[in-house]
């Protein structure tokens, strides 16, 4: 109906079409209205979750275009199948041509694909933004400065610029620095075995001196706090200091905080007159 009343104003004259071919062209026009219908209520639903999260900005964009990719697929699929079309002998051997050629195509550029594929994965985990400091498993480290569809540029802390396939990312291990809001400071101190006696009182002044002099440092037993006699070598003793701080890992804060743990230690080293043993003394 809606058909019979819009196209002859348009010009058309649909006494010349026959009931089948009206039939197959409102079914084309409903299937298009359909898919239009639900590209709008997608962009409604992405742009909700926006709203509520802004920092997702990013992996939505992806996933509108994706789905916009999909529905157009989805779209002519079904059109396709709706229009009553006889491929013939000329067109199939030409569909062929091209299907094989198309695997041949893909086989050829299988590895650029996948480093796409690899980027678009980058961009919706948002495991690392520009400007983010990262370690990856083969000891790569630095600064975020590009993210592209098919490599990463990470400046490193000496400004070399390292360009990294975005495949590396996928399945390997990344640190993401930047988002790490605690860090560690663990020491051994080796120490002569006629200091045996020197160590408790030692290990207890340690202990006051940091959390005078270290506001950061974390002591509500969530985490290690630890200064200890670990072990009696043939050579040394061993004392290990391990403990935390609610500091960025990176940076002149965390610089200066470890400035600051190894001033105490080397204070009340000064107190007991205690000289560490040198490496050297015992061939490591």
């Amino acid at each position: 109906d809606c058909i019979g009343a819009i196209f002859p104003v348009l010009g058309f004259n649909l006494q010349l079409w026959n009931e089948a071919t009206i039939k197959i062209l409102a079914q084309v026009l409903y299937t298009v209205w359909a898919f239009s219908r639900v590209r709008i209520f997608k962009r409604y639903a992405i742009s909700k979750s926006v709203s509520r999260h802004p920092q997702n900005l990013g992996k939505a964009t992806i996933y509108d275009h994706l789905i916009d990719f999909v529905i157009a697929i989805l779209t002519v699929t079904f059109v396709i199948d709706i229009l009553p079309i006889d491929l013939g002998l000329g067109l199939k051997s030409l569909l062929t041509f091209g299907g094989i050629g198309t695997l041949i195509i893909s086989m050829a550029v299988k590895d650029l694909a996948a480093e796409f594929l690899h980027g678009l994965w980058l961009f919706a985990s948002e495991q690392v933004y520009e400007g983010e400091s990262i370690l990856l498993g083969d000891g790569t480290c630095g600064i975020v400065t590009d993210i592209d569809w098919m490599h990463t540029t990470v400046r490193g802390f000496d400004e070399v610029e390292i360009i990294i396939p975005n495949s590396q990312f996928f399945g390997g291990k990344l640190s993401n620095k930047s988002r790490i809001t605690k860090c560690r400071v663990k020491q051994t101190f080796r120490f002569k075995h006629s200091d045996m006696n020197k160590i408790p009182q030692f290990i207890v002044d340690v202990k006051r001196e940091i959390k005078n002099c270290c506001p950061k440092l974390i002591c509500d037993g969530s985490r290690p706090f630890q200064v200890h006699l670990r072990s009696i070598e043939e050579t040394h003793l061993a004392v290990i200091l391990d403990m935390h701080f609610d500091l960025k890992p990176e940076g002149d804060d965390d610089f200066d905080n470890r400035q600051n743990v190894l001033l105490a230690v080397g204070n009340i080293l000064d107190k007991y007159q205690i000289e560490l043993v040198q490496i050297s003394n015992f061939g490591v």
